[in-house]
């Protein structure tokens, strides 16, 4: 994972199955919906651990661990702007769920 990789298991068919039943659709704001989690555990018949754990491995973190308001205690009250913490993310206007 150090090189930017993710060496996945061919044989692994838990896993396979866990990502063939994910779908999406776009939704009446124009954004991507995925499969909700509950449709996957019951059509699989438990939760998606292997998929979780491979989308958690994947997840770009640093927009959170990198963030100043982690070291705040809880209950700080905070006034800044969400472009001051996270200055490298594109900014678009619009509702959430607009289509880029």
């Amino acid at each position: 994972m150090l090189d930017g990789s993710i060496d996945l298991d061919y044989d692994d068919d838990q896993l396979r199955e866990e990502m063939s039943i994910i779908t999406y659709k776009f939704n009446t704001r124009g954004a991507i919906q995925i499969t909700p989690k509950d449709e996957m555990k019951t059509e699989i018949g438990g939760s998606p651990d292997r998929l979780d754990a491979i989308i958690m491995a994947a997840a770009d973190m640093s927009p959170w661990t990198g963030n100043p308001l982690n070291a705040l205690e809880a209950g700080t009250k905070v006034l800044a702007s969400a472009e001051e913490f996270y200055p490298d993310l594109m900014w678009y206007e619009g509702k959430p769920g607009t289509p880029i």
